[in-house]
């Protein structure tokens, strides 16, 4: 699950996967605004068939954070 989810924030955020790790977000991708953000989570229920709640969704900052509420959804 972590792959795809590095692959998908790599191709939202326009950088190679290799670039992406848990510690990866706004502060160390530069093209993570809120637009490419709501993209991203998007693309995240797409692909995986879940879907965050607003709070969920507030609590996602980095890809640790959305990999462990992807976690949890996934229960």
């Amino acid at each position: 699950m972590q792959e795809k989810v590095f692959e998908i924030v790599a191709s939202i955020m326009g950088v190679p996967p290799t670039e992406i790790c848990e510690d990866s977000s706004p502060e160390t991708l530069p093209k993570w605004d809120s637009i490419r953000f709501m993209k991203l989570i998007l693309a995240l229920e797409e692909t995986l068939g879940i879907q965050f709640s607003d709070a969920d969704i507030s609590r996602m900052t980095d890809v640790r954070s959305i990999l462990e509420r992807i976690s949890m959804r996934e229960l």
